[in-house]
């Protein structure tokens, strides 16, 4: 069988590097203390060699060709003709955004066989310096878009453009292997913060001084030294203290994606971050959450503070936590687990693999587990919230650790017959709550709403309880199928 080819296109000087290295150097952690690694190096470096190496693990399967570019160069033009699929791994900057115009310019202009996909990196919507409304909805609706957020892509959930977007969930890759020399928990001493750079509003920096206050009021403090890294800082320097973190606190109020986080994961941190961080409000329509099974989340200090004593009460549970962080990212943000997302989406065999059941009122809880489990549905979704799981907490997800289903909160909360929003802004932060009152349902939130958890979540398939008399969600639920 002829394998399918592959032309993957990288702007970061990053992959021109590690291609002329010794490929045993680059694996190693060595070489992130060499003069070939940046001494503040952002995610995109980390983006990128991740999707190289993830690519690499395809070399058996497809033809793969990879090219650093800095110019719409003849090889790039000829790519659309010889290859099957042509990969674009934009980054933020003035030359990738204006080759990217002239890439597109010409793909309207000639007749091209490639299938173009676009990487995960950008936010279209600052580009317009560079690219045309025209190179934009091209980007959103003509080709393969991959994103690791809804953040985003506000607009387009925003209004109908959701329905006809090609927009696929697709995680960000870590090296976990390389990211595997965290300590055991009698050698871990740390409680650990990172401060951003100040002016960062929203990484709420003030809110690590508060923490440690309440944390020098407990015996915590006696067990652990709490550290504040300050940049700048080298990766190995991070990576060397998150090997010996206990636990690792997060305090930014926004974040798309975290290397930050997921590196502490990896290493065998347990980390904390706000309910409310990966969170992304559409309008004042709803609220959606992104990677509902990622880390702990807090709702408060005090909440944090009361997780922190239960876990380390006991030596084992602290072990067992240290192995499940690390096993968090290693099942969905590892090398091999993205390789198997780029596998799916050139064999385009069905990259939404997930299945959703919305229940009743009239089901009991158990019930619905039950039937989850004995059908193959990893996500619920109690209608109109009118089950206890809804309140469980303040968040839009709640993860039962038993079962390991996802429940997935309704937009819509119905109290004695009245609709109401199911969230509420509190100093800008968002939490899962009775909202604004809502005359009627309309087809264009609950269909905007369905097309966003359904494309987070990867889910293919959503199926209602029988029990539920609803017009409206069961044409939704006959279009994102």
């Amino acid at each position: 069988m002829k394998k399918a080819k592959i032309f993957s296109v990288y702007f970061d000087e990053i992959i021109k590097k590690i291609e002329s290295l010794d490929e045993q150097f680059v694996n190693d952690i060595s070489f992130y203390s060499s003069s070939h690694w940046p001494p503040r190096a952002n995610s995109t470096a980390r983006l990128n060699m991740a999707n190289y190496k993830a690519l690499d693990m395809l070399a058996d399967k497809y033809e793969i060709v990879h090219h650093y570019c800095i110019s719409f160069d003849n090889e790039l033009k000829s790519a659309f003709s010889n290859f099957d699929f042509v990969v674009i791994h934009q980054n933020a900057s003035k030359q990738t955004f204006s080759i990217l115009h002239k890439l597109l310019d010409f793909i309207n202009d000639h007749k091209v066989t490639a299938k173009l996909i676009f990487g995960t990196e950008g936010t279209w919507s600052t580009t317009k310096e560079f690219l045309t409304e025209e190179n934009i909805s091209d980007i959103y609706f003509s080709h393969l878009l991959l994103r690791h957020t809804a953040k985003t892509d506000r607009e387009v959930y925003a209004s109908n453009d959701h329905i006809r977007a090609k927009v696929e969930e697709f995680e960000l890759g870590i090296d976990t292997d390389l990211l595997s020399f965290g300590k055991g928990v009698k050698e871990r001493k740390y409680i650990t913060f990172v401060k951003a750079p100040e002016g960062r509003l929203t990484k709420n920096n003030p809110a690590i001084d508060h923490i440690i206050e309440q944390i020098n009021k407990t015996n915590l403090a006696d067990r652990f030294q709490v550290k504040v890294i300050v940049p700048p800082y080298s990766s190995k320097e991070y990576w060397d203290l998150m090997a010996e973190t206990m636990f690792f606190i997060f305090v930014s109020n926004s974040e798309t994606f975290s290397y930050c986080l997921n590196d502490a994961k990896s290493l065998g941190a347990i980390t904390f971050y706000p309910n409310h961080m990966y969170c992304t409000k559409i309008g004042a329509r709803f609220v959606v959450d992104n990677y509902p099974c990622l880390g702990k989340r807090y709702s408060s200090v005090q909440n944090l503070i009361q997780q922190m004593e239960k876990i380390s009460a006991n030596e084992v549970v602290l072990s067992l936590e240290s192995k499940f962080s690390r096993k968090q990212v290693v099942d969905k943000f590892s090398i091999s687990a993205v390789s198997k997302n780029w596998d799916s989406i050139f064999s385009e065999r069905g990259y939404r693999k997930n299945k959703l059941f919305i229940f009743s009122e009239r089901m009991k809880i158990g019930d619905v587990v039950s039937y989850c489990k004995k059908n193959g549905f990893d996500f619920a979704m109690p209608y109109r919230n009118k089950a206890v799981v809804a309140w469980h907490d303040q968040q839009f997800s709640y993860v039962d650790s038993l079962s390991e289903i996802i429940f997935i909160k309704d937009y819509l909360t119905e109290v004695d017959g009245l609709l109401r929003r199911s969230f509420v802004i509190d100093n800008g932060i968002f939490q899962f709550s009775l909202g604004a009152d809502v005359s009627v349902e309309k087809f264009d939130e609950t269909m905007s709403f369905f097309s966003l958890i359904t494309r987070i979540n990867k889910i293919d398939k959503v199926v209602m309880d029988k029990n539920i008399d609803n017009n409206t969600l069961e044409k939704v639920v006959s279009y994102v199928n």
